[in-house]
């Protein structure tokens, strides 16, 4: 499959693996073609932890959204999320090698390849170093630096790197049935720069992905990413409140969350009930649904309690003008928005499709978003230098021939006139 045509995005949930084949039209819209599901077995946390259980669900996934789709798939772009993962902003800086001091793209990547030199654990490998800002010879705030003058050039990137071996088990999965990766991308990253409008992301906004164990989030500001982050901690543990609280099975916690549950008891009254006999014909009980709600109130301001302090830093409290966006699985909850408007002290809004076309019903779902991230990020080849292959030496420096390298192309072609 090449970028011209057709790709699969592939998400490993703890709850689903979901596969999205699509294309990118001739009008530039999203043009969805097939979706395939099933649940998730041995992956947790974003983390496959017995092989052959999650090749499985992947084979099942996969071959649901060939037969929807009509296409074979052998490649796909692999999302990848959770606490192996980490983040840093690094800097780099390099003197102008040009006679008349004008800054060409070697320079550029002199510069990033600079901020490359990091002191993560053995084990770990760059996934994305995603350019934030530029300065020349002090002069911030510079987002398009090629063909400016200066005798110094200094660069701002967004760093996220995974332990080798995790990945290496999420391709051995795949390879068990047949399948390969085309691309790694941070999950988030993705789902930030496809869900956050545009205007958003220049203002300063959040993207919160509430999954079965996790939660995970991302930052932009100027139209970039700034900060992301992991917590170990989502919607499956408001079922285990329930099931604590109503004493209840953990399937019929999930029933009941998913039919009667509200996370703000606000909007609930006093006097309102249900029989758990609409869940489970063995039980007769009658439940206050402010009672439930009160359980999963307080889960929830917990997970948005952690996403509060994950935008305090050491080195920056992060404003969110534009408030949040919130997806994943977990927003489906009724309710939500008002409890994060609350704890975060911003305003919320849940996940929306844009830019679609083809089965547009069958994504609208914000557990989806990954996919269609995925897959954004794939077609719209997004600047990203982890996979450049630029030597120190400008006169011999090449760009790599992987496809990865696309992204940094069309960023050198948005500044050509």
């Amino acid at each position: 499959m090449s970028r011209s045509k057709t790709i699969a995005s592939l998400n490993l949930g703890s709850s689903t693996t979901s596969v999205v084949v699509g294309q990118k039209s001739k009008n530039q819209t999203l043009d969805i073609l097939g979706i395939g599901t099933n649940e998730s077995h041995g992956i947790k946390k974003g983390i496959v932890i017995d092989i052959e259980h999650a090749s499985e669900s992947i084979s099942k996934a996969i071959s649901e959204a060939e037969q929807t789709s009509g296409i074979s798939i052998r490649e796909v772009v692999l999302g990848l999320n959770g606490g192996f993962l980490q983040s840093v902003n690094s800097y780099g800086q390099v003197s102008i090698s040009s006679i008349d001091d004008e800054i060409n793209f070697e320079d550029v990547a002199r510069a990033v390849e600079s901020s490359k030199k990091l002191n993560f654990q053995q084990g770990n490998e760059i996934l994305h170093v995603l350019p934030r800002t530029f300065a020349i010879d002090g002069q911030l705030g510079i987002r398009n630096p090629i063909g400016m003058s200066g005798m110094k050039l200094e660069v701002e990137n967004h760093v996220l790197v995974g332990i080798t071996p995790v990945i290496k088990n999420m391709h051995k999965s795949l390879e068990k049935v047949g399948i390969k990766s085309d691309l790694d991308v941070v999950s988030i990253v993705a789902n930030g720069y496809y869900s956050i409008p545009s205007q958003n992301k220049e203002l300063g906004s959040m993207i919160v992905d509430i999954g079965k164990d996790l939660t995970s989030i991302a930052i932009f500001e100027e139209g970039e990413i700034i900060h992301t982050s992991f917590i170990p901690i989502g919607s499956e543990f408001i079922t285990q409140d329930i099931v604590i609280g109503l004493k209840v099975s953990y399937s019929d916690a999930e029933k009941i969350k998913i039919r009667f549950g509200n996370a703000d008891p606000t909007q609930i009254s006093d006097d309102d009930t249900f029989s758990l006999s609409e869940i489970n014909p063995y039980e007769n009980r009658t439940i206050s649904k402010k009672y439930l709600s009160q359980i999963i109130n307080a889960r929830i301001r917990e997970i948005f309690s952690f996403v509060l302090q994950s935008t305090k830093t050491p080195q920056k409290d992060f404003i969110l003008p534009a408030g949040i966006i919130l997806t994943g699985g977990g927003s489906n909850l009724t309710g939500i928005g008002s409890v994060a408007r609350r704890v975060l002290n911003t305003s919320a809004i849940l996940f929306q499709t844009k830019n679609l076309s083809g089965l547009t019903d069958q994504v609208s779902d914000p557990k989806f978003s990954t996919n269609l991230g995925l897959l954004n990020w794939y077609f719209d080849s997004i600047t990203d230098f982890a996979h450049t292959g630029f030597s120190n030496n400008p006169k011999i420096g090449t760009l790599g021939k992987s496809k990865r390298s696309n992204g940094i192309i069309s960023w050198i072609k948005s500044f050509l006139p």
